[in-house]
């Protein structure tokens, strides 16, 4: 059987995206305080293309009594790519409730901080998220063994 190949680049691409997430993370930390931030969609599930956009779900209570678009006025200037989506703890937990949120987290979420403990909301709705030091290990692993 003929081994896969995968171009060492699309790993590398993978792992700086990851290190990009994790530094916004505590940039928003230190701009909001308490915050639980989770990625998701292609870069969560490394289905990633040319195109995809870096999705990033960021809960904080800040947001509460903002209006949506003003949330973003709250948060530091997200780098190229990083689409974050500002919800407050109780929005995040009655998304859940529906199922195009449920989906898009089951596929794969990553939770890069977690100060509201969400991860246990997401693990009672079978949702079993990564934990961003556990995807950084996967992706090495499979850059040793698939890259070309």
């Amino acid at each position: 059987m003929k081994r896969v190949r995968i171009p060492r680049s699309r790993f590398d691409q993978w792992l700086k995206v990851l290190d990009i997430v994790e530094d916004y993370s505590r940039r928003l930390r230190e701009e909001l305080g308490r915050v639980t931030v989770i990625l998701y969609g292609s870069y969560a599930r490394g289905d990633y293309n040319l195109w995809s956009d870096i999705d990033l779900l960021v809960v904080s209570e800040k947001f509460r009594n903002v209006r949506i678009l003003d949330r973003y006025d709250l948060i530091p200037q997200p780098p190229p790519g990083v689409e974050p989506v500002p919800l407050t703890p109780e929005e995040f937990v009655k998304n859940l409730e529906k199922n195009a949120w449920l989906k898009a987290l089951r596929d794969k979420s990553v939770i890069l901080i977690d100060d509201y403990n969400l991860f246990e909301q997401l693990i009672e709705r079978k949702i079993e998220p990564l934990r961003i030091d556990t995807l950084r290990r996967i992706v090495l692993r499979l850059k040793r063994k698939y890259s070309a």
